[in-house]
């Protein structure tokens, strides 16, 4: 009994926490979609690291609630657009947009990089400092075939989970050695007086 109460407990907080962080991504995916603008088609590319599956799921479907016109890449091996590409450039974008029966689109770029914040909590005695992961997000939209920058936003996200942060240790003041050797000294004098 107590090992299925035990194992009760355990599914119950790993399927918590995995509500909670599907929320924080559909969170960030609303955010996310009201920064991209829809008036044309639009390809998307996203680089988010572990988060690219599940966020460009939930960003694709904020965008089709939102009335957005998203396009499939039909070529599984590539991106959608090599923008890297300087030679023809602007033949090989034209030739893209016809298959797909577009004359313009955009193409949205959503790249994310971590930064990290480092929080100290001082006390009288001592203080500790850590640190939280910060998920930078840049969004660009590209408009094709010209290949121009239209737009280009960031956005900031801190997971709740991530808050309670990684401790880079303790580390004692100038003054703790000093104030401890005075205890103890305060405490041997007292024992070795009152006898």
């Amino acid at each position: 009994m107590k090992k299925f109460l035990l194992l009760a407990v355990v599914l119950l907080a790993v399927s918590l926490q995995g509500m909670q962080q599907r929320q924080e991504i559909e969170g960030l995916a609303v955010q996310l979609a009201g920064l991209i603008e829809i008036g044309q088609p639009l390809f998307l590319e996203l680089r988010a690291g572990e988060w690219t599956s599940s966020l460009e799921a939930a960003l694709r479907s904020e965008l089709l609630l939102r009335g957005a016109d998203l396009r499939e890449n039909t070529d599984a091996h590539s991106s959608v657009f090599f923008l890297e590409e300087q030679e023809g450039l602007q033949a090989s974008l034209v030739s893209r947009l016809e298959s797909y029966g577009l004359d313009s689109a955009s193409l949205v770029q959503v790249n994310m990089e971590i930064g990290w914040e480092t929080v100290e909590h001082k006390g009288f005695l001592s203080y500790r400092r850590e640190r939280h992961p910060v998920y930078n997000f840049t969004v660009k939209q590209i408009s094709l075939p010209e290949a121009r920058l239209t737009m280009i936003r960031s956005l900031v996200f801190q997971r709740s989970s991530d808050r309670t942060g990684e401790l880079l240790g303790s580390r004692l003041r100038w003054f703790e050695p000093v104030v401890a050797s005075l205890g103890l000294a305060s405490i041997v004098y007292l024992l070795w007086t009152t006898q």
